[in-house]
């Protein structure tokens, strides 16, 4: 039989391996949690290192030398969606630091907000990165949009832009969630596109940049001018992709335009943040000088006003919407060529205020006094709305053009053509939109107007030679005068 004393200490001792286990478990604990810590530069040159491979749950501090304010986030620029969590939501001032813990596995790329240019690589998990073999492979990977735009960037790399834009092609025909969010991945495309280039190898630009409402062209151009600012190799570009795609696709060189305006606008200045003008009049100085003719400056601002829209979007810039005159910055733009570029590229913005409520839009776009302006106003919003729709609604929305003011009527349905062929299969974006005028809403003569809208768009788009075989062979025989 055990003494007093005997099991006094027995329930010491037991008390005692309970208090070393918790100590030893919390220290287990703590040091998973926490993880160790890493350290990340942005120098004059990029991120240092470039490619860091750690494991899940641990830090990384990011600090820079370059005494300018830096802003790592996730990929993709601007939205920054693939790890939206690993994102400042400000930027870092240069002698501060941000560091950011990685509790998902995978393979993060990011940039610097600031200056996208700068990228870099996270491995969380302590795995050797893997290289992307095919689409099939990015169906078994937990994070199936970095692998797409891996995918992507090898195979520019390694076969060239066509064959890049050939894969593209099959993910948004095998992908809905990549052809919802294609535009972004054209993007991406021309920002590599550029650094390859800027190496002085020849990226063969070809008919296919139209891709997805020609986003390529916004992602190579944020990235030459975040690069080198030099608007006279923008120009020189521009007017190369002109020459070699003139017979191909007519508008290419105006999407390189829309493309520097487009460029020119990232928010990266916090000091502007909450006046738009201040946003972007640096943008407006530069379209003065990169384009050479009116359509050329023209063109380079409605890539302006279409990223201010974007920003509008965001929070973190602290611009606010008024309501009741929401196109109150156009409205102060004193030259007309970026009056008319503010008009039509204000849409996503409205499109956003109006909850996608396509009627109010209407209503918005009833209230501009000037009638140039409003049907530039209606078009360029039915385009972006008919985005957002399927054929299933196509004739909901030609009723809703049907209802809008005598002087909007034609303007909405020839955006709306235009935004569904925009945004359709890559090389068969047009079938979706003869199925659109072959809708029994239409009455002859909108069905007549449709067709003429339609070819319109695809001499824009398509070879010469392509436009006429769809017109022989697919659509009907008093349509056809509109091919022409």
């Amino acid at each position: 039989m055990q003494s007093r004393y005997e099991k006094e200490f027995c329930n010491y001792l037991v008390l005692g391996i309970i208090l070393f286990a918790l100590i030893v478990g919390a220290a287990f604990w703590y040091a998973t949690l926490n993880g160790k810590t890493y350290t990340v530069e942005l120098r004059e040159d990029g991120f240092y290192p470039k490619e860091l491979t750690i494991q899940k749950g641990d830090t990384v501090v990011f600090t820079t030398t370059r005494e300018k304010p830096f802003w790592p986030a996730s990929n993709v620029h601007p939205s920054h969606q693939i790890y939206p969590e690993f994102d400042p939501k400000t930027p870092i001032e240069p002698h501060s630091k941000w560091k950011f813990s990685f509790d998902k596995a995978g393979e993060w790329r990011y940039h610097d907000h600031l200056a996208s240019q700068y990228t870099g690589l996270i491995i969380a998990g302590g795995k050797e990165k893997l290289p992307v073999q095919n689409a099939e492979e990015c169906k078994k990977r937990e994070n199936k949009w970095q692998c797409w735009e891996d995918l992507l960037g090898a195979v520019l790399q390694a076969q060239g832009l066509n064959r890049a834009l050939e894969i593209f092609s099959e993910l948004y025909t095998t992908e809905p969630d990549f052809a919802v969010n294609c535009h972004g991945f054209t993007h991406k495309l021309g920002e590599a596109a550029y650094f390859i280039f800027a190496e002085h190898k020849d990226i063969e630009v070809g008919p296919k940049t139209y891709y997805c409402g020609y986003g390529f062209y916004h992602g190579f151009m944020e990235a030459l001018l975040q690069k080198t600012g030099n608007i006279e190799e923008a120009r020189a570009f521009c007017t190369h992709v002109g020459k070699k795609l003139e017979r191909e696709t007519a508008f290419a060189e105006g999407a390189c335009y829309h493309g520097i305006g487009h460029g020119a606008v990232d928010g990266g200045d916090p000091r502007a943040w909450g006046d738009p003008q201040a946003m972007i009049e640096p943008a407006l100085n530069l379209c003065t000088h990169a384009g050479s003719t009116e359509n050329q400056i023209y063109l380079c601002g409605t890539g302006v006003f279409n990223s201010l829209a974007v920003l509008f979007g965001d929070p973190k810039y602290k611009l606010h919407v008024d309501e009741e005159n929401t196109y109150i910055v156009c409205e102060k733009q004193s030259n007309p060529l970026f009056k008319r570029a503010c008009y039509e590229q204000m849409n996503t913005l409205i499109v956003s205020v109006k909850n996608g409520d396509f009627k109010k839009v209407i209503q918005v776009m009833a209230g501009i006094t000037d009638d140039e302006y409003a049907r530039y106003a209606i078009e360029s919003a039915a385009a972006h709305f008919a985005t957002t729709v399927t054929a299933g609604d196509y004739e909901k929305m030609i009723l809703l053009c049907r209802d809008a003011q005598p002087r909007l009527r034609s303007s909405c349905m020839h955006g709306f053509v235009g935004g569904v062929l925009e945004h359709g299969s890559p090389e068969e974006e047009y079938k979706k939109t003869l199925t659109l005028c072959r809708s029994k809403k239409f009455s002859e003569a909108e069905r007549n107007n449709c067709f003429k809208s339609l070819f319109a768009y695809l001499n824009m788009q398509y070879p010469r030679i392509k436009v006429s075989n769809i017109c022989e062979s697919e659509v009907e025989g008093q349509y056809k005068i509109h091919c022409q």
